[in-house]
């Protein structure tokens, strides 16, 4: 039995991988705002220039978030819409049960390489939520417009991308504010440490 909606149409193939490419983003931002309080930090922003070379990591983000749609959020919504459909639950409930399970096999190849299973679990299941969640809301809704095709899947980019902005404006007024108060402090080497 088919799902009532389709997570495979434009908007919903639209949403996936918009969704995968905000997360990605907001969680390199959030990463940025966050590195120089760690006593860890790599220095990896501290030049201009790799502020330049962030605009080549677009093309990599983007073809990730191709095969992460393909993977793991479209075969995970249509899994939560089926489970829904059939028990009656909550939409949202099962379509994070479907995620958790979608990640838990994806997760699987991790062991086979030699790295810890639950925390990639966790990696996997945490990125993944938001666009199982955000695919199904656009492939339930109709435009009004009556737009398919490429105007469609335009639209749900833009969409998301507004909201994208907006978080990663909100993480940064955070760390100016968590800075600002003395929440945050930038890391400093003790008086008399060596610098490499």
């Amino acid at each position: 039995m088919r799902p009532a909606v389709d997570p495979w149409g434009d908007a919903g193939r639209a949403a996936a991988v918009s969704t995968y490419c905000a997360v990605a983003v907001v969680a390199a931002t959030a990463r940025m705002v966050v590195l120089p309080s760690l006593k860890s930090s790599d220095g990896a922003f501290d030049e201009p220039f790799g502020f330049c070379l962030m605009p080549l990591a677009l093309i990599p983000l983007w073809a990730f978030a191709v095969a992460a749609s393909l993977l793991h959020a479209l075969p995970a919504t249509v899994l939560g819409l089926r489970l829904a459909a059939r028990t009656g639950r909550p939409r949202w409930l099962c379509l994070l049960a479907a995620e958790a399970v979608t990640a838990a096999v994806l997760a699987v190849p991790v062991v086979w390489l030699g790295g810890p299973y639950l925390l990639a679990w966790l990696c996997i299941a945490g990125a993944g939520a938001a666009p199982v969640l955000v695919t199904s809301f656009y492939a339930g809704r109709r435009d009004p417009e009556g737009r398919t095709g490429w105007a469609r899947q335009r639209q749900v980019a833009f969409q998301i991308s507004v909201v994208a902005v907006a978080l990663i404006g909100v993480v940064f007024a955070g760390g100016l504010l968590a800075y600002g108060t003395g929440l945050l402090e930038e890391y400093r080497p003790p008086p008399g440490a060596s610098v490499e």
